[in-house]
């Protein structure tokens, strides 16, 4: 994807809404152009065998500053990426000790695989992760044209579709993992 192809899906995921800056974005996984949702709120993450219960409630908007986005790559795959700061990324350290404190150490291959869906296809490096769990739900805050700042959840595998796996590596970065979502102009979908 080019940067005016990215620059022209966020402003058609955004209403209108002119795409004003360019950044560069450290990821080991992320397409070398990706479209911002915007600033990435929480993860919430569901135990690793389909419980309701709530396992991590991940917040990224300490003390009113956000400590990551959340953007996507090109069509037809439309990966989700987050996207942390460095002291994002402290977090999601954090998160990895608790993760593999057992050793349990997989890839982001197989937890795509173990999620199932459409996105099991479009996971292109592998990548050593320790499995956080089920993504069960994002939230981010985006302005769209003719709105002011608005806070969107967006519930993974909703409507009968396979929530993606959450990894995270020892460098705090995250992954999301399979699953049946697809960004469009209108959000993420299932």
């Amino acid at each position: 994807m080019t940067i005016a192809d990215a620059k022209a899906i966020y402003r058609a995921a955004h209403w209108g809404y002119e795409a004003d800056t360019v950044i560069t974005v450290e990821h080991p996984d992320a397409s070398t152009t990706l479209t911002e949702m915007g600033w990435l709120d929480s993860l919430e993450v569901r135990d690793r065998v389909r419980s309701p219960k709530l396992e991590h409630f991940l917040d990224f908007a300490v003390k009113g500053k956000p400590q990551g986005r959340i953007a996507f790559d090109a069509p037809p795959a439309t990966r989700l990426f987050i996207i942390l700061t460095r002291e994002g990324r402290d977090l999601g350290r954090e998160l990895f000790d608790i993760a593999t404190k057992d050793g349990d150490l997989t890839d982001t291959h197989e937890l795509a695989d173990r999620a199932g869906g459409r996105q099991t296809r479009y996971v292109e490096r592998k990548i050593k992760v320790a499995c956080v769990g089920l993504l069960w739900a994002v939230t981010y805050q985006t302005h769209k044209k003719g709105d002011p700042p608005v806070r969107y959840r967006h519930r993974m595998g909703e409507l009968g579709g396979l929530s993606p796996y959450l990894g995270v590596d020892h460098n705090g970065y995250m992954y999301v993992c399979g699953g049946t979502y697809s960004v469009e102009p209108r959000g993420i979908v299932y």
